[in-house]
């Protein structure tokens, strides 16, 4: 942010945001201290390697795949190239 941008906050909202630096300083110290922690055995490493996968979660899931069983539509294709013959 600028710093016009700071200035035209309202009072509550840096305020707010303040706080909020902190908390997230807070929460990036406790993954380093994790990770460092980690590298001193391994079923902990993998616990934690475990746990950073579902925090991570899944970003996208396909319902189906559009490759499987994938034809082409050719009446609805001729359709088509019909419709851009007539323009």
């Amino acid at each position: 942010m600028s710093y016009e941008e700071v200035m035209r906050m309202p009072i509550r909202t840096f305020w707010f945001m303040n706080s909020n630096i902190e908390r997230i300083q807070a929460q990036k110290d406790m993954r380093s201290l994790t990770v460092a922690v980690c590298g001193q055995g391994g079923e902990t490493a993998q616990q934690f390697h475990e746990r950073l996968i579902v925090e991570a979660g899944t970003v996208v899931r396909l319902k189906f795949d559009p490759m499987r069983n994938a034809h082409r539509d050719e009446a609805g294709f001729s359709a088509l190239r019909d419709m851009a013959k007539q323009q």
